[in-house]
């Protein structure tokens, strides 16, 4: 099956017609994501304000209403529509990010043609279909540590979701809640996933950066050596 992207001249976003008074503010929200420059977070952040102050029941049925209607290849603009539920933290999304990762994933091989046009992602279509669904997993994690019990339930649910990187995700995320989820997520892992439980997270703060260049390029060096400099071929070789 091949992956469907909208036709020359339509926007992606026309559903967005549906809801007048969401949409300037929504529109804003997703461009200050993409944004770049010192103050890019600061907007971000504003613009995500601006959004939580319209009503909630109207942002979850905008954000239903993209994941429905986009199609699968118009994978950036449905990244977009998870990403910005998930960094709103809307107490009533918690149904709708868990219908996100119930989604059956179309599994595909190679990264598909439109038209013969190869799409101009990096990941094939079932990777980034997987992407997707751990994305919506963060958003129930941050729910869930907030106290909502249906985020919990929905992590729980998904324990043995069809994709072993859902499934980690989710056995990962009850794990590190622990006590606060009030679930023993060791009983609710199938043997061949039990090794998950000793997987150890690691905050990208406490991993080592690298100094220097040759410690990478010529692993082993003693620290504080240098790589022996090497001749040049012969001229004309």
């Amino acid at each position: 099956m091949k992956e469907q992207r909208p036709g020359p001249g339509r926007d992606p976003w026309a559903f967005l017609g549906d809801f007048t008074e969401l949409a300037p503010a929504f529109t804003a929200a997703t461009q200050a994501m993409s944004g770049v420059g010192e103050h890019a977070e600061e907007r971000y952040q504003a613009a995500l304000g601006e959004l939580r102050a319209k009503p909630q029941g109207d942002l979850v049925a905008l954000v239903r209403r993209g994941w429905d209607s986009l199609p699968r290849a118009a994978y950036i603009e449905r990244w977009g529509l998870v990403q910005l539920l998930t960094d709103l933290r809307l107490s009533s999304a918690s149904e709708l990010l868990g219908d996100m990762v119930a989604t059956p994933i179309p599994h595909e091989h190679g990264h598909g043609q439109e038209h013969g046009h190869e799409h101009d992602h990096r990941f094939p279509p079932t990777v980034r279909e997987v992407i997707l669904r751990t994305t919506a997993v963060e958003g129930l994690v941050r729910l869930a540590g907030e106290g909502d019990g249906r985020a919990v339930e929905l992590l729980a649910q998904h324990v043995d979701h069809d994709e072993r990187a859902v499934r980690v995700a989710c056995i990962i995320a009850l794990r590190e809640l622990g006590d606060q989820a009030g679930v023993d997520v060791t009983g609710l892992v199938a043997e061949p996933d039990r090794e998950v439980l000793g997987f150890q997270v690691t905050d990208l703060e406490d991993v080592r950066r690298i100094d220097r260049v040759d410690h990478v390029l010529h692993p082993g060096n003693a620290e504080g050596s240098q790589p022996e400099p090497q001749s040049p071929p012969p001229y004309g070789r």
